[in-house]
């Protein structure tokens, strides 16, 4: 009995690294994040205002 429920564990462990190693690969999420800034353009001029004040060190709320 404990070798059958060790085995079920290893089945869901060796299935979760599986489905992260192909998620990983796929990419998707980076398109979609290029995707929702593509449409946000404020986003962009909020991360370079971001960037501008840090090179100026200047220090936020």
């Amino acid at each position: 009995m404990p070798a059958l429920i060790l085995a079920l564990f290893a089945t869901i462990i060796i299935v979760n690294l599986a489905m992260t190693v192909l998620a990983t690969r796929s990419g998707h999420d980076r398109l979609r994040r290029e995707e929702l800034l593509r449409r946000q353009p404020g986003i962009q001029s909020q991360s370079g205002r971001g960037r501008a004040e840090a090179m100026l060190g200047w220090n936020g709320p």
